[in-house]
């Protein structure tokens, strides 16, 4: 599981704020992180991924901000580029064994590819 409560964050005092107060719960799973440019994606997951020292190297987080991580986490960033012969579900099936996770339900693809 991973919980996020109260977070604020921002890159320095003299940036806008990234997140303000955010809280999120999710379950372990497969779940997939959208948005607009900008938006505090990779951010997220770069707060998500590292230890609280190297949190407050990233920039300024609030004390009261909660990030925990209980489960095992892996990252798949969205520049991956999917080599041709391969699907979308077939693609994510072979990182996810080779990452050794193995998920309640088989991953299928929510979107088309265009």
């Amino acid at each position: 599981m991973i919980k996020v409560a109260n977070l604020t964050f921002q890159y320095s005092d003299e940036d806008r704020l990234i997140f303000d107060q955010a809280s999120l719960t999710l379950e372990a799973g497969l779940w997939l992180l959208e948005g607009e440019n900008g938006s505090g994606k990779t951010t997220l997951l770069k707060l998500l991924a590292s230890n609280a020292e190297d949190r407050k190297k990233l920039g300024s987080i609030a004390d009261e901000s909660v990030i925990d991580v209980s489960e095992e986490v892996v990252l798949l960033d969205n520049q991956l580029a999917i080599p041709g012969h391969l699907d979308e579900a077939s693609f994510v099936n072979y990182l996810l064994a080779i990452n050794d996770v193995t998920l309640k339900q088989s991953y299928q693809p929510r979107y088309e590819k265009k």
